[in-house]
């Protein structure tokens, strides 16, 4: 019983990175193809693989061993496999194309690991801009202008209103920079408890899609997900219905997920996705509910799935370029004012006091 519990607890802790999911997908699809069986190809990536994963995957193979499928042993660790690879797993079991299947999650897995590498980096430089502000920030607030403050105590005459502010703060850093650091992370803390409320999630995730800068790449990465899910489920077998509540359920933005699920109970009716989805441009651009029409007429909708899925990847990396782009003179600007600030309002006193003693000896 202990050793149940400890192994349970050995497998709750840890991550498992997206790129060891695809890794492990690649490499089970080329050992099945191989002719290895799935005990087997179980074994060898339980061999290779460290941490966490290491004894997910020996717990499978144990279930395999057991007589368990494949699927409801990935099925067991919900939290390492999501939904749409369980399904995809399974309709590759149930119709004897599972090395095929396998291929197309490592696609998918390897795809969802660049459009997370592209919105990586196009938050990088800005998140280093700021930390370099808080740390020049915060090194001027401790070092510098305490002793800028005793200086300026003795200083004759009436202070310029900038060198005011610049005391006012360093008085407020001092007596209060403790209480300010604390309440700042219990805010931020607090914050982002509340933007992951339930109730408070549609609105804050809508608000997000209005806000000019980012909701190009929030909007390209919703839909690169949604067109590239849906398209593999697709092609792997799955009915449309059962395809498009898998995806909405992997959707992260409430819009998206709410508008998909309005698209599914429309299918239900029996009414086709273009003409669902035509009337909400604002989540569904023309482009995809035209490209989808062409699909639909077609049979070929995966395909034009799949080919949408790559089209809005590319956009992503291009609006997250664009992003960068944008901030980083805005960066530059706040950063400039910052040092301006400061200058100018250590520099000026300076100069009327040299100005004033030139007087006086003259």
């Amino acid at each position: 019983m202990a050793k149940t519990k400890k192994r349970q607890f050995n497998i709750n802790i840890g991550r498992i990175s997206l790129i060891d999911k695809a890794l492990f997908t690649k490499h089970l699809a080329v050992m099945l193809g191989a002719g290895l069986t799935i005990n087997e190809a179980l074994d060898v990536t339980a061999d290779e693989a460290v941490g966490k994963f290491k004894i997910v995957l020996e717990d499978m193979k144990e279930q395999v061993i057991a007589g368990k499928s494949l699927a409801d042993t990935m099925q067991a660790h919900a939290k390492v496999f999501s939904e749409l690879y369980i399904s995809i797993v399974r309709v590759g079991e149930k119709s004897g194309t599972l090395v095929e299947s396998l291929n197309q999650l490592a696609v998918q897995l390897e795809k969802e690991h660049q459009l997370r590498n592209t919105i990586t980096q196009a938050m990088l430089y800005p998140i280093i801009v700021l930390i370099a502000i808080i740390l020049v920030g915060g090194g001027i607030s401790i070092f510098v202008l305490p002793k800028l403050q005793s200086m300026f105590d003795v200083f004759q005459g009436e202070l310029p209103l900038a060198t005011k502010i610049l005391l006012w703060i360093v008085d407020v850093l001092i007596n209060y920079g403790i209480y300010i650091f604390f309440g700042s992370i219990i805010l931020i803390i607090f914050l982002i408890w509340f933007l992951r409320l339930k109730s408070i999630k549609p609105y804050w995730h809508a608000l997000l899609l209005k806000i000019p800068i980012i909701k190009p790449i929030i909007k390209n990465i919703n839909l690169a997900r949604f067109n590239r899910g849906l398209g593999t489920l697709l092609k792997s077998g799955l009915p449309i219905t059962e395809s498009l509540h898998i995806v909405a359920n992997t959707m992260d933005n409430e819009v998206y997920k709410k508008s998909i699920n309005e698209v599914l109970a429309g299918i239900k009716e029996g009414n086709s996705m273009n003409s669902l989805m035509r009337p909400m441009d604002k989540v569904f651009p023309k482009i995809t509910s035209r490209m989808i029409d062409v699909g639909e007429k077609s049979g070929k909708l995966e395909e034009v799935l799949i080919f949408l899925a790559k089209f809005y990847e590319s956009e992503v990396d291009k609006s997250s370029k664009n992003l960068s782009t944008t901030l980083e003179p805005v960066l530059l600007i706040i950063i400039g004012l910052i040092v301006g600030f400061v200058v100018i309002a250590i520099i000026t006193p300076i100069y009327q006091l040299t100005s004033t003693i030139g007087e006086q000896t003259n």
